[in-house]
């Protein structure tokens, strides 16, 4: 087999692979979007395309004595603030990074790369739940709202750590900052 062929065999089974790989990313939202112009009978049937076509959940949704546009907009406006704050903050990071030398920068970079590698959503359960030493009572705040509190920050630095992780511009900060509903 010449090294021509060998690339060409490669380059279709990765290609299979990533056109498996997006219809595997793409299936449940269409799942999701065709499920929404169905009956409310029909939304468990197997069928992608809806035997009966309806707008009628969506006129519902919007006949709901709930403000969704204001909803909408402050989902909007946190996800634009969000992503505009990360990008700000890891692009200086990767300069800094990239191009200042100081003592501890691999150990720090290394540091942030091991932080990374905690999804988020694990670190809600530790934040979300009080001290077990200290008989504290779950928080009903996000965790870096209650950083402040000299008590809850004393009794475990890991959790510190955490909320420093998950606090890179998270949505309660953002909701608390800009004094939204």
């Amino acid at each position: 087999m010449t090294r021509q062929n060998q690339k060409l065999i490669l380059d279709f089974i990765s290609y299979a692979l990533l056109l498996l790989g997006a219809v595997l990313m793409v299936g449940p939202f269409l799942w999701m979007v065709s499920t929404s112009f169905k009956l409310p009978g029909d939304q468990f049937t197997k069928t992608l395309i809806p035997p009966i076509f309806t707008l009628n959940n969506f006129r519902e949704l919007f006949s709901v004595d709930i403000n969704f546009p204001l909803l909408f907009w402050n989902s909007a406006y946190i996800s634009i603030l969000t992503t505009v704050g990360q990008l700000l903050t890891c692009a200086m990071a990767a300069f800094c990074f990239a191009v200042v030398k100081f003592k501890g920068r691999d150990l720090l970079f290394t540091l942030l790369l091991l932080t990374l590698l905690i999804p988020p959503q694990v670190t809600l359960i530790p934040c979300r739940s009080g001290s077990p030493r200290s008989g504290e009572a779950p928080s009903e705040h996000f965790c870096c709202d209650n950083i402040s509190s000299p008590s809850r920050v004393t009794w475990s630095m890991p959790r510190v750590w955490m909320a420093l992780r998950s606090f890179k511009f998270s949505g309660r900060f953002i909701c608390h900052l800009a004094n939204l509903p």
